[in-house]
Order: C-alpha cells, then sequence, then structure tokens
C-alpha cells in the first residue's frame, strides 16, 4: 500500500510551491478580478474610473476588487496626476493572463488540445464589415475596443 506525498518525490510539486500557487490562484478566482487583470494586463493605463466603465460595475466594487488584488502583491498602483495607474507585479499571474488571452489554456478545451499552435475554427471577421454585421455604432466599436 502506498501513501501519496509530494516531499521528495522527483516530478511532484512541493507543498510550498502548492500552497503558494493555491493562494495566488484563490485571490485570482473571482470572475470580476480576472477580468480587472485582464483589462490591466493590455498594457494600457488603467486607472478605476476607466476599469469600472468599462466593466459596468460600481466604483467601490471594482476598488474592493482592486484592494484584494493589491493586498495579495499581484497588482501595484501608481498615481499620476489624480489618477491611481494600476499594473500587475506577479510574473505568475502575468503568464496565466497572458495564457488566458492567447488562448492557450482555456477552461473549455481538453487536456490533449493545449497546444498554443491551435488555428482558429472559423476565418477571422473582416474589419471593415464588422461594425455592420453586429449593428454597432462607432461610440459602442471604440467603447468594445477600450474594454474587455
Amino acid at each position: 500500500m502506498s501513501t501519496y506525498s509530494t516531499s521528495g518525490t522527483a516530478g511532484c510539486c512541493s507543498d510550498e510551491s502548492v500552497d503558494l500557487c493555491a493562494e495566488k490562484l484563490k485571490v485570482c478566482g473571482h470572475p470580476m478580478r480576472l477580468r480587472l487583470l485582464c483589462r490591466i494586463a493590455r498594457g494600457e493605463e488603467a486607472c478605476v474610473s476607466e476599469l469600472w466603465t468599462c466593466l459596468g460595475q460600481p466604483q467601490p466594487v471594482v476598488s474592493q476588487h482592486l484592494v484584494a488584488l493589491k493586498q495579495k502583491g499581484v497588482v501595484e498602483s501608481e498615481v499620476r496626476g489624480n489618477r491611481r495607474v494600476y499594473r500587475i507585479i506577479d510574473p505568475f499571474i502575468e503568464n496565466l493572463i497572458f495564457a488566458l488571452q492567447a488562448g492557450i489554456i482555456a477552461p473549455d478545451r481538453a487536456p490533449g488540445d493545449w497546444t498554443s499552435d491551435r488555428t482558429p475554427q472559423e476565418p477571422p471577421e473582416d474589419p471593415e464589415n464588422a461594425r455592420e454585421s453586429r449593428n454597432t455604432t462607432p461610440v459602442e466599436e471604440a467603447l468594445t475596443k477600450t474594454c474587455c
């Protein structure tokens, strides 16, 4: 009869590594926090007013989630004029968000499908006709480009 143990076993994650990853995933596990991180990861200056406007959430809700991410060392903020701008500082979380955005990992993919060279199922939409096919206004189109 074998006993499961990760300590000293080649190829297994250490207890410390598992605990650290679990803590990071736990703080980012809320859907609103993942949306915030995706928006912040776009590399643009992400301030609270832009984030709550893009996500359609009240400012206090967005601020509470940002505080939780900041307390756990996932993001940091910098004051620029009258704006507080956020950026991801945790490399593990930054890589995770990049992988999600790039389609490298996805919750609806089978393990055998997890390759970075995946080809799209449908051809990309023609940008000239895209707005007309969705019946959006130029303002809606601009908001879509700047929001998550």
